[in-house]
Formats: structure tokens, sequence, C-alpha cells
């Protein structure tokens, strides 16, 4: 998994470089503003989120929580604002956050030494 770390980093890094290039490629000379803020929005979340998750790789304990925690955020950031309304805090929100905690602590459970010794 160490030889993971850097392709992620590097895509991450390829994805802050270029963000404006893919945004104006897909919306270009600002006809939908709009949808150009919303998909750079994404990127970052996208970019955020590969980083988050190169740092999780090898870690045990609080950090992997905490970096898991982060990992789902990011990624309900992006289905938020690909599925549901992005503007509006609403009981989707609450689920995603709920579902966030309950998938972090499964993950930091199972990767802990309390989960080995059973």
């Amino acid at each position: 998994m160490k030889k993971v770390k850097p392709v992620l980093l590097t895509f991450a890094l390829l994805l802050f470089v270029f963000n404006y290039a893919i945004c104006e490629y897909y919306y270009p000379g600002t006809t939908n503003l709009k949808g150009w803020w919303f998909m750079k929005s994404d990127i970052y979340s996208i970019t955020i989120m590969l980083i988050l998750l190169s740092c999780n790789i090898g870690t045990t304990g609080l950090m992997r929580f905490i970096f898991s925690v982060g990992i789902g955020f990011s990624i309900s950031d992006v289905v938020d604002r690909c599925y549901f309304s992005s503007r509006d805090f609403n009981e989707t929100d609450i689920v995603m956050i709920i579902l966030v905690f309950i998938f972090a602590g499964v993950d930091w459970f199972i990767n802990s030494k309390y989960y080995k010794a059973l």
C-alpha cells in the first residue's frame, strides 16, 4: 500500500493545479457560472479526499478515525452537491453525518488492536 500513496498525492496535486483548466473545458467562457463553481468545489473536495486517503494508509488509532471522518465528509460533500440541494441543511445531511461517524467508527474498530485480539 505504500506505493499507492505517491500515486494518490500526485493525482491530488494534478487536480489542484489543473482545476481551472478542467472547469474551463466543461464550462467554456463562463456560460454557466454556477456549474463552473460547483465543479471547482467538487474538484477541491476530491483533492482533499485524496490527500486524506493517502494519509489514512497505514495509520491506526485516533488518527485513523479522524482521517476517516475527513474522507467521509469529503465524499458526502460531493454526493450532496451532485444529488441533493447543497444550499440547504436538511435530513439528508443529518443522515450523511451519522453514516460518516458510523463508518469511521467501524473502520477504526476493525483496524484497532482490540479487534485483532478477538
